[in-house]
């Protein structure tokens, strides 16, 4: 009876040592709703605009997020794609200042599509993206403070007021 006990024991402490160490690959990988960021980026090669939109935003929440990849998607694409790309450079703020002079032309697009929506809509797409920029976004804006067409100077005033106590802080780069 005693040899079975500590059989048992011996069993117990050597499984128990062994079982530690299963699954133990440190933290889990982040997730934005429920997928890991290599789970997004294969979609992002989908050829459905709507998979593609809905990886950009989701791929736009990682830390740090794959802010060249996403860039890639604010030229050339069809409405979908393009406004989400555009979105997701808001959603990552400061961090993608360096997208700034691809956005700020769109502030300047008064060309409307048959629907007449698609230049205002990647326009003010486009403003609130380079507001949620803030400071790092001003010098792709600020050409357009004296441009001959005034809606092009309003809309640089409109975008440039939301980062303005900034600027006048003296704290622009």
């Amino acid at each position: 009876m005693l040899a079975r006990r500590a059989l048992v024991a011996v069993l117990l402490l050597t499984t128990s040592g062994s079982l530690a160490g299963c699954g133990d690959d440190g933290p889990p990988a982040p997730r934005v709703d429920g997928k890991t960021q290599a789970a997004w980026m294969k979609q992002l090669g989908s050829t459905l605009p709507k998979q593609q939109a809905a990886a950009i935003e989701a791929l736009a929440q990682f830390e740090p997020p794959p802010l060249n990849r996403l860039a890639e998607f604010l030229d050339k694409r069809g409405r979908t794609v393009r406004l989400a790309a555009i979105r997701a450079m808001g959603t990552i703020g400061p961090a993608a200042a360096s997208q700034a002079e691809k956005l700020a032309p769109l502030l300047e697009d008064d060309v409307e599509d048959k629907a007449g929506s698609n230049a205002r809509d990647f326009r003010n797409a486009a403003m609130l993206a380079l507001q949620k920029m803030g400071k790092g976004a001003f010098k792709p804006i600020a050409h357009m403070l004296v441009a001959e067409d005034p809606r092009h100077r309003l809309r640089a005033v409109f975008t440039l007021s939301a980062f303005a106590a900034d600027l006048e802080n003296g704290t622009n780069t």
